[in-house]
């Protein structure tokens, strides 16, 4: 009868609040970011979702919002952005400061985001989200656009394609 009183249901039952909120949870999401599976973001396409008027600035609260989405869900984002967009948003600022911290990766000067997003998405094999279907690029990176995954953000939060998602272990029989 000793198996029912066994320690290895004591060892992983999640009973330590303590531990988990000593460490502060800006530390230990960078930490464990960067060995969750890389995902691809269309920074401009995700700041421009909903800011449908002419003249339009794109939004970095969406920028944000789809960072915690896809931190949440287990990945680790990388966000390709034009060099030009600071220019766009409602809050540079607040970008400038996310290129800074090396969340958002910057396109050279003079070239399109377009680009060096679905070079690197061939290159490594990670799925885009972007609702931008880049037609014009379609032949030169076919396998980047079968990736791409769809989102919308209604009301600040943000809706992704799980179908599209790869699955990775967070996501546990979902």
């Amino acid at each position: 009868m000793h198996d029912q009183h066994g320690e290895h249901h004591h060892h992983r039952s999640g009973h330590s609040p303590r531990s988990r909120t000593a460490t502060p949870s800006t530390v230990s999401s960078t930490a464990q970011e960067n060995q969750n599976p890389e995902i691809l973001v269309d920074v401009a396409n995700v700041a421009f979702t909903n800011r449908n008027e002419p003249h339009a600035t794109g939004s970095v609260e969406n920028v944000l919002a789809m960072r915690q989405a896809l931190v949440d869900l287990g990945f680790h984002p990388i966000f390709i952005a034009d060099a030009s967009l600071k220019y766009k948003v409602d809050h540079p600022e607040k970008l400038d400061q996310l290129e800074q911290e090396g969340r958002i990766k910057q396109a050279p000067a003079g070239t399109q985001a377009d680009y060096f997003l679905l070079a690197y998405a061939c290159q490594e094999n990670l799925p885009i989200v972007s609702n931008d279907v880049f037609r014009d690029r379609q032949d030169e990176f076919p396998k980047a656009f079968e990736r791409r995954v769809p989102f919308m953000i209604i009301d600040g939060k943000v809706i992704l394609d799980h179908e599209r998602l790869p699955h990775n272990g967070s996501d546990s029989g979902r």
